[in-house]
This record gives structure tokens, sequence and C-alpha cells, in this order.
């Protein structure tokens, strides 16, 4: 037991699905170790965050829908207690601008042409000139699938997804990135993180025909032993963040000749696969209590 009976508050969503169960494993964990801890629907406006001793952040998954007021919660009650994963992750981690960043300081990010909002782009122009035969559309700000589109370079296929940026544009930038085949086949690589310290990966692997590697889609996920270069990848992520981040996840997807890519870098409010390893759920309880304990 720890010396305190910490009081914990779960951050959560009004629409959290019924079929969401991962996080019994978390809830389990934290039972055992005697902590106090209740899931709090994120803007609840009779929440008291003030009565908690700290917020994880876990299931906050409308907040790409109240951007700001998102954005206003977390600042607000990262003042009043302490706030996991720290602010100054959460706010960067909110809109996937933070890849350029991550490219800049030398990671090995999915190549990425960025549709600033306010202008129309071509995208017929842009795949000739980056020699793209197949690209995918996704927004900077979106969890799960929300918005994306994978496209080629045939002219029906474009005008699809030209409408589809014309139509989504005023909602923000856009990714534009090569479409990549091993998507299909491998799926996406995540790796989960505690305190970085490497906790245990996962492939997800999306159904016949699909690119989406969410199981909502129908994808399958199973445990997997990372190839030494995705742990490379991701432990060089971790060396550049401006604070220590309690949990992440790191997903990554694979180039044509089998190298790693990150795609994208959750810290926010990711499936975290307790249930492809239960011991995990244990270990990311005794970081928090860590992170509680030393201040």
């Amino acid at each position: 037991m720890s010396l305190k009976s910490w009081k914990i508050a779960l951050a959560t969503c009004s629409t959290l699905p019924e079929f969401e169960c991962d996080d019994d494993f978390l809830h389990a964990a934290l039972k055992k170790r005697g902590i106090d801890h209740t899931p709090v629907v994120w803007n609840d406006p009779k929440a008291n965050w003030s009565s908690f001793d700290a917020c994880l952040v876990r299931t906050t998954w409308d907040y790409t829908q109240h951007l700001e007021d998102f954005r206003n919660w977390l600042r607000s009650t990262a003042v009043k207690i302490r706030l996991f994963n720290p602010l100054v992750l959460i706010e960067a981690n909110l809109d996937k601008r933070y890849l350029r960043a991550l490219e800049a300081a030398g990671i090995p990010t999915v190549p990425t042409h960025w549709l600033e909002s306010g202008t129309r782009h071509e995208l017929a122009v842009i795949l000739k000139e980056k020699g793209w035969r197949s690209a995918f559309l996704k927004p900077a700000v979106g969890v799960g699938s929300q918005q994306t589109l994978p496209f080629n370079d045939n002219a029906e296929s474009i005008e699809t997804a030209q409408q589809h940026l014309d139509e989504h544009q005023g909602d923000g930038i856009f990714l534009l990135q090569p479409f990549l085949k091993s998507v299909q086949t491998k799926g996406e690589l995540s790796l989960i993180y505690f305190d970085h310290e490497f906790s245990h990966a996962v492939q997800k692997v999306p159904v016949a025909g699909d690119y989406r590697v969410q199981d909502d889609f129908g994808a399958k996920d199973f445990p997997v032993t990372p190839p030494a270069a995705a742990l490379e990848l991701a432990e060089s992520l971790l060396k550049v963040l401006p604070a220590r981040a309690l949990y992440a996840r790191v997903d990554l997807l694979f180039a044509s000749d089998g190298r790693p890519m990150l795609n994208e870098f959750e810290q926010i409010e990711p499936s975290l696969f307790f249930r492809h390893r239960p011991q995990a759920a244990t270990d990311f309880v005794n970081a928090l209590i860590s992170r509680l304990e030393s201040e």
C-alpha cells in the first residue's frame, strides 16, 4: 500500500461505448493498491476536480468535437490538481502538427504534406508533384478514423477526395500522406510505455480490404514482440519530449522496405491494450504512485 490514500479522477466522456472495457484492468489495479478512483465526465459542470489529488485523462473520446472547451478544461484543471499526462504534453498532442516537431528532431515519420486551412488545395497537382499513385487524407485534429479517406490517382478517386477535402477543410488542417500498402497486411504496430519504460506491443490488423485498424471496424489486435528498429525509434522519440510522459503509445507504420515510421504518438486518451498484458495495469499504477509520491 502507498503511504497515502490517493483519490484519483479518471476523465472520461458521456458517450463512452458500453463495449469499452479494456480499462477494467486499470480499475482493478487501482483498487488493489487502495487508490480511490472515480470516472468523471470531463465536461460535467457539476464535477468538483479540486476534491481529487490527480486526474488521469483516459477516455475523453469526444474532445475533438469540443476542442476549445477541452483545452480550457485542461488548463483550469491543471491549476487545481495534478494532470496526467502533464499539460504541456497533452496540449501539444491535441493537434497532429506535433509530427512536424518530431520530424524536425530527427524522428522518422510518415511523409506528410500539410494542407493548411483557408486556401483550396488541388490534390491532383500535389499527387503529381509528389509522385504518389495513392494517398491518404486525415484531419490534424481527430480520433479513430474520423474524416479519413484513402484514394488513388485516377480521376474519379481524386474527384471524390477533392470533394471530401473541400467539404471538411473548414474544420481545420489536413494531412496528406502516401497510402502505405503495408497497413492492409501488417497493419499498425503500437508500443506502450509507462514512465518511459517499455511495457508491451500490439499489432492491429484491419479486415481484408480495409485500412482502419480500430476494433470498432472489425480489426484484430494481438500482442507481439516488436522489432529492434521500432523500439529504437520509440525510445528516441521519448527522449525529445519537453516533459516525462506517465503513459504513451507510439503508433508505427512500415515502409515498403520494412522501415518503421511514426504514424501517431498518443498521450491523451489512447487504448493501452491492458487485455494483452494484464500486468501492464499494475505497472501503470506503480508508475502513477511513484509520480504522486515524488511531489
